[in-house]
C-alpha cells in the first residue's frame, strides 16, 4: 500500500479538504509525475486534470523537490526551503514558503484568461470550473499573461511568488464563479494547519476503534470519505445540491450516488447522528412519485435511471447497530415515509406478474457490468428481490414500532417476494436471472446476495450458496470472491454485501480474513486488478465505506474470539 494517511501518495488520492472543491495531485507532465492544483469539476463532460502546475522556485530556476501530504497540509521540500499549502476555509487555500518561491503555471483554453486587479490582486478564469483570485499576504506576486491577438486566445499564465522580507511568502488563493474581493487580513496559517487535523480526527473518530494492524488501512479509508464531503457552493446562485452528500470522488466521477449515501451510513459505526444522517441524506431528492435519482451533485441530478432499492437493508443494519429507541418516533416515522415512497415506486414502475421486480436498465444495478445483464433489459434479478423483500420487512417492523396497522401486511408482501424469488429464480444450486428471453445464467456474485436474508430463506438454499463460494475454485482468489464467476476481477462493494450475507449465516470468516489481508496489503481498490483512473483517483468512497464495513467486521470478530 502507498499511502498511509500521514504520508499520501498524490497520485493514488488527492490532498483536499471536507467540503472543499480545491485538490492537489499529482500527474504526469512531459513523462514524468508533477504536482497540479485544480478544482473538483461538477459541469457533464471531460475537464482536463491538472488546471495549474506548481513548482518550487529560486533563483529564476525551478529546482527539484519532495513532498508529503497529510489531511492537515501538504509540505513541498526543497535543499532551498520549503513550501506548505492547507486549506482554509473549504473555498480558500492558503499557501506559505520558506526560504524558496513558487511558480504556478496555468496553460490557458478558449474562453479563458486572466487579469490584474491592478490591487496586487490576480484572477484566473476557468471556462468549466470558476475563478481563482490570487492575493499576496507577504512578499509579491509577479504576474505574466495577455491576449494574442491574431489567435484569438489569452496567453498562458504564469505566477510567481516571491518571498519578501525575512525569506517568507504568503497568499491566500479564493475559489468562486462570478466575483468576489480579497480579504483585508488572513488568520495565521498554523491555525488553518490545526483546524483541518482536527475536522479529520473528529470524523475519524466517526467510524469507532480499531486495531494497530487495521488502523492505517480504515484512516486512509476515512480520509477518502473525508474528502468527498461536498455541499451547495457557496459561489453558485443555481446550486441543485439541498444538502451535505458524498461524492464517488473528487476527480473523476464527482457526483454522489443514491446508492453510496446509504454505504455511507453502514460505515459509521460509533455516530449514531451522522450515520442516521446519511440514511436519509438522499430522501429530499426523491421525487413525488418514489423515485430517487441516479446521482446528484452542485449543478444536476440525474433522474435517467434509479438505483437499486438498498434503503431497507441499510436501514436494518442501523437499527442493529444502535436499536430502534435510538431516534425519535418523529424521526421513524418521515422514515417509515420516504421508505414506503421508495418502495412504492418499485411495486408501480418496476414490477409484473407475481411480484417480479426488474431492473429497466443496467445502471439502476450499480454494477452495470454484470452477467445478468447479457440476456438484456428488462431483468429480473436475486439481488434485486433480495433488496425489495428487506424493504418490504423493514418498513413492517418500523410501522410495528410505530403501532401503524399496516405492518401485518408489508411483512407477508416480502414473504411473498421471498416466495417468488425461490419459485422464479432458484435453479438447481443457485440463483439465475430471467428477462424477456427467459433464463439468463450467470456467474455474477450478486447472484449470491439472498445470503443477507439469513434465516428468512429456507436453510438448504442458503447452504448451497455457501458451499459454492466455499468450494467452488472459480469463485475466489487468494484476494476475496470474483465478481464473475471464472474471470479474475474483485468488486469490493459488491463481495462487502456477500461477505455479510455470509457472516450472518454463520460462515465466511475465513473468507474475510483473505479480504483484509488483501485490504492491508493492496490498500483501497474498487477493483482488482485495478483499472484506469483519473489522476488522484484510485479508489471511491464507496469503496472506502465497504472497506471500513468489511474490516469492522473484522475487529468484530476478533474480538468475540477473544472474549469467547
Amino acid at each position: 500500500m502507498n499511502s498511509t494517511v500521514e504520508s499520501l501518495d498524490l497520485s493514488e488520492i488527492v490532498f483536499s479538504r471536507a467540503r472543499s472543491r480545491f485538490m492537489v495531485f499529482e500527474e504526469a507532465n512531459g513523462g514524468h509525475r508533477e504536482l497540479f492544483l485544480s478544482l473538483t469539476y461538477d459541469a457533464p463532460g471531460k475537464l482536463r486534470s491538472g488546471l495549474i502546475n506548481l513548482k518550487p522556485w529560486h533563483e529564476g530556476r525551478e529546482i527539484p523537490y519532495t513532498y508529503i501530504a497529510t489531511p492537515d497540509s501538504l509540505e513541498i521540500w526543497t535543499a532551498e526551503g520549503t513550501v506548505r499549502l492547507a486549506i482554509d476555509e473549504p473555498d480558500i487555500l492558503r499557501i506559505r514558503a520558506e526560504g524558496v518561491g513558487l511558480r504556478l503555471f496555468a496553460p490557458m483554453k478558449t474562453h479563458e484568461g486572466a487579469v490584474d486587479r491592478l490591487n496586487g490582486q490576480y484572477e484566473i478564469s476557468f471556462a468549466a470550473v470558476g475563478k481563482l483570485l490570487f492575493v499576496p499576504i507577504t512578499g509579491s506576486l509577479d504576474f505574466n499573461a495577455g491576449w494574442i491577438l491574431d489567435k484569438m486566445r489569452p496567453e498562458d499564465v504564469q505566477i510567481l511568488c516571491t518571498p519578501g522580507d525575512g525569506g517568507v511568502f504568503e497568499a491566500a488563493v479564493h475559489e468562486y464563479i462570478a466575483n468576489e474581493p480579497g480579504r483585508d487580513s488572513y488568520r495565521p496559517f498554523d491555525e488553518c494547519v490545526k483546524e483541518a487535523r482536527e475536522d479529520y480526527e473528529d470524523w475519524w473518530r466517526k467510524y469507532g476503534e480499531f486495531s494497530e494492524l487495521n488502523r492505517p488501512t480504515a484512516r486512509l479509508a476515512a480520509y477518502t470519505i473525508w474528502i468527498c464531503r461536498q455541499i451547495p457552493h457557496r459561489g453558485n446562485p443555481h446550486s441543485v445540491l439541498k444538502n451535505e452528500v458524498i461524492y464517488a470522488n473528487r476527480n473523476g466521477y464527482c457526483m454522489a450516488f443514491s446508492m453510496d449515501q446509504f454505504l455511507q451510513s453502514m460505515a459509521i459505526t460509533n455516530d449514531m447522528e451522522t450515520s442516521y444522517y446519511y440514511l436519509t441524506n438522499i430522501f429530499p431528492y426523491m421525487l413525488e412519485n418514489g423515485q430517487l435519482p441516479n446521482w446528484v451533485n452542485d449543478v444536476y441530478t440525474l433522474y435517467n435511471a434509479s438505483r437499486a432499492p438498498m434503503a431497507g437493508a441499510v436501514t436494518e443494519i442501523f437499527i442493529k447497530n444502535y436499536g430502534m429507541e435510538a431516534i425519535s418516533n418523529e424521526r421513524w416515522k418521515q422514515v417509515y415515509h420516504d421508505l414506503v415512497y421508495c418502495a412504492s415506486w418499485w411495486m408501480n414502475y418496476r414490477v409484473s406478474g407475481e411480484i417480479k421486480f426488474h431492473y429497466h436498465y443496467r445502471e439502476e444495478c450499480g454494477f452495470h457490468g454484470s452477467t445478468m445483464f447479457s440476456g438484456g433489459c428488462p431483468v429480473c434479478t436475486a439481488d434485486l428481490m433480495t433488496f425489495m423483500a428487506v424493504l418490504s420487512d423493514v418498513i413492517g417492523r418500523i410501522a410495528n414500532y410505530l403501532n401503524i396497522d399496516e405492518s401485518e401486511v408489508w411483512w407477508e408482501y416480502s414473504e411473498n417476494v421471498i416466495d417468488s424469488m425461490l419459485c422464479d429464480l432458484w435453479h438447481a444450486t443457485g440463483y439465475v436471472s430471467r428477462a424477456a428471453g427467459g433464463m439468463v445464467e450467470s456467474g455474477s456474485l450478486l447472484n449470491f446476495v439472498p445470503l443477507i436474508l439469513g434465516g428468512r430463506l429456507p436453510q438448504d438454499a442458503q447452504q448451497c450458496l455457501i458451499d459454492a463460494l466455499k468450494w467452488d475454485p472459480l469463485r475466489s482468489s487468494k484476494e476475496g470472491l470474483l465478481f464473475e464467476k471464472g474471470r479474475d476481477r474483485i468488486s469490493l462493494n459488491a463481495e462487502q454485501m456477500v461477505i455479510l450475507g455470509m457472516l450472518a449465516n454463520g460462515d465466511g470468516e475465513d473468507i474475510l480474513e483473505n479480504v483484509v489481508e488483501s485490504l492491508r496489503r493492496e490498500g483501497i481498490y474498487d477493483t482488482l486488478p485495478r483499472g484506469k483512473h483519473a489522476p488522484g483517483a484510485a479508489w471511491s468512497s464507496a469503496a472506502a465505506a465497504s472497506a471500513l464495513i468489511l474490516l469492522r467486521a473484522y475487529e468484530d470478530l476478533q474480538k468475540k474470539e477473544s472474549e469467547g
